[in-house]
């Protein structure tokens, strides 16, 4: 996977036994997922030393994301600070920090929980920092206005847990996720069709706690779907 300031090939650094991510260790930048950066210890993150950068140096990348090729999105949200600079993948939802920006946001960050705890706050700790690439697609598909209608097969199997709050948003080049929460027993494969043809497709799950989503792929931009969770059958068109 190559920078996308800079073009050199990042090499992957561990923050503790399940949080690995990248770095490029020409220009500094961090390429990490929302987990990894919100739940960063100090210890984990004063193992790497800043890196001195000559502005000469940023050349060579094309901005885009080191797993696939998607357009970085600056992210000007309230979860990061107005002096911190960091790009979002509204594909694969993982996050580029250039430069030392990783270790500005960390204190930041602490200072932010820091604050929310003295108060009583005793939420999720992804409610007060970066965002989940589900969390924001499913907000997302829904304040882009991308709506499903439901019904039930009629040879519709018992659903195999609560499915609520489904969405699907289209990503673009054929592909869209669907984010669902499901309150009951995992839910392995969903299934998805063109409307009116009759070949479904399987797509698999991935789930954080309740949160989960799949990946539709080979789709008609402008088309029809039907997508089936748990016995139930959702409708969208892929725009």
């Amino acid at each position: 996977m190559k920078c996308p300031d800079c073009g050199n090939l990042l090499a992957e650094v561990m923050f503790g036994p399940d949080k690995p991510a990248q770095r490029c260790f020409r220009c500094g930048g961090f390429w990490i997922d929302s987990y990894t950066a919100n739940g960063l210890s100090a210890q984990s993150l004063s193992m790497w030393r800043r890196i001195t950068v000559d502005p000469m140096w940023i050349k060579g990348g094309e901005g885009r994301c080191p797993a696939d090729g998607t357009v970085l999105v600056r992210y000007t949200g309230d979860n990061l600070p107005p002096n911190v600079v960091a790009s979002r993948c509204t594909r694969c939802g993982k996050w580029w920090f250039p430069a030392d920006n990783l270790f500005t946001f960390k204190p930041a960050l602490e200072a932010k929980v820091n604050y929310f705890r003295a108060w009583g706050y005793t939420g999720d700790l992804a409610q007060i920092g970066l965002p989940i690439l589900a969390a924001v697609i499913l907000i997302g598909g829904i304040a882009a206005g991308v709506n499903l209608s439901r019904r039930r097969t009629q040879n519709a199997v018992p659903a195999v847990g609560e499915i609520s709050r489904v969405a699907v948003s289209y990503v673009g080049e054929g592909e869209a996720v669907a984010v669902f929460w499901n309150s009951g027993p995992a839910v392995v494969n969903v299934s998805y069709q063109e409307t009116g043809s009759q070949l479904w497709q399987q797509a698999s799950v991935g789930c954080q706690e309740q949160l989960c989503q799949a990946r539709l792929v080979n789709l008609v931009q402008g088309a029809g779907y039907e997508v089936q969770i748990a016995g139930e059958v959702y409708t969208f068109v892929a725009k």
